[in-house]
């Protein structure tokens, strides 16, 4: 269509102006996208929780992020010991882990490497994903979580981030009645920690 309207424009330019039309339009359907799961998972009564094991929704949510990247080396440390149960819906437990692991993936420095660690502390299991991608400053860390927040703005247009990814897991996670935190080091990686009440 932009040969045929503007047929004196060089192949090159083209192409580019092409490209950009679609990577704004695969955007725009990630944002519609993503708007539609928060509006859902708001409205999802608190019901649908069932007995889940940590160890094996990690494991899952690794093989289904493994295709990602042709290089990655993603680890899953079960330090827990014996049952790793709590109480959540399987599928948005998963797609809270799934975001996380997604977003270590996209600001990777260079070759991901990503640690999954299961542990318990007290009467809390915890899931912690670190990753050693490009850090988040401390400025940035109070405001991550709010929708549409961005840390680099050029980075995310360009892998098509809308800055909702991390609002979705924190309102899953508290619809888990669970507790997200993050710490992380400009330049040498980030962590997220998952904390549960053990399933009874």
């Amino acid at each position: 269509l932009i040969c045929l309207c503007y047929p004196e424009l060089p192949e090159d330019t083209t192409k580019e102006i092409t490209h950009k039309i679609v990577m704004n339009c695969q955007r725009m359907e990630t944002l519609v996208k993503n708007l539609l799961t928060l509006a859902d998972i708001e409205n999802l009564p608190q019901s649908q929780k069932e007995r889940c094991d940590l160890s094996f929704q990690a494991q899952d949510c690794i093989s289904m992020v493994s295709t990602l990247k042709d290089e990655m080396n993603i680890k899953l440390n079960d330090t827990a010991g014996g049952k790793c149960e709590v109480m959540a819906d399987p599928d948005l437990l998963n797609l809270a882990i799934i975001n996380l692991l997604q977003n270590a993936i996209k600001y990777s420095l260079a070759v991901p490497h990503i640690e999954v660690t299961i542990q318990k502390v007290g009467d809390k299991l915890q899931m912690l994903i670190t990753d050693n991608g490009i850090g988040i400053p401390a400025k940035d860390l109070p405001h991550i979580f709010e929708r549409f927040y961005t840390v680099d703005k050029a980075r995310s247009r360009k892998l098509g981030g809308a800055g909702l990814g991390l609002s979705i897991v924190k309102i899953i996670i508290e619809k888990l009645s669970a507790t997200i935190s993050v710490d992380s080091n400009l330049g040498e990686g980030t962590t997220f920690t998952l904390e549960f009440p053990k399933a009874p």
